[in-house]
């Protein structure tokens, strides 16, 4: 997945890579992957993530948003703990994203609406 975003002035991409895990306690089980970013040293840093929720489009046939929690504990370190929310449009619908971040909460993601930033595409 291409993360082009603008932080500032300055435009970038990272490329997102998404794999299955490869260990038994995840076999078979849906939305959960391994994210590491596609540039050298990536797999330096690996972060188990999940899709927490999808909002789909009032016709079923795509997507309107969804969202993704990735965390790790890294010794002797501050956690890594990242929630994006994705949306199709630039300005989601009235709801949208307050919504994902219920859905977040009640499944168990420490995520507070107040904590997330907008970063829009370049």
């Amino acid at each position: 997945m291409d993360f082009t975003a603008k932080y500032g002035p300055v435009p970038f991409t990272i490329v997102e890579v998404y794999n299955t895990p490869d260990n038994k306690q995840n076999e078979g089980v849906k939305g959960v992957f391994n994210k590491r970013a596609d540039i050298p040293g990536g797999d330096l840093l690996v972060l188990p993530s999940v899709i927490v929720d999808v909002v789909p489009s009032s016709s079923g046939d795509y997507y309107e948003g969804f969202s993704i929690y990735s965390c790790k504990n890294v010794v002797g370190q501050a956690s890594i703990r990242e929630f994006v929310v994705a949306t199709r449009e630039e300005i989601p619908g009235e709801g949208v994203v307050e919504g994902m971040v219920k859905v977040a909460r009640e499944v168990g993601v420490d995520v507070d609406l107040d904590d997330l930033k907008v970063v829009k595409e370049c």
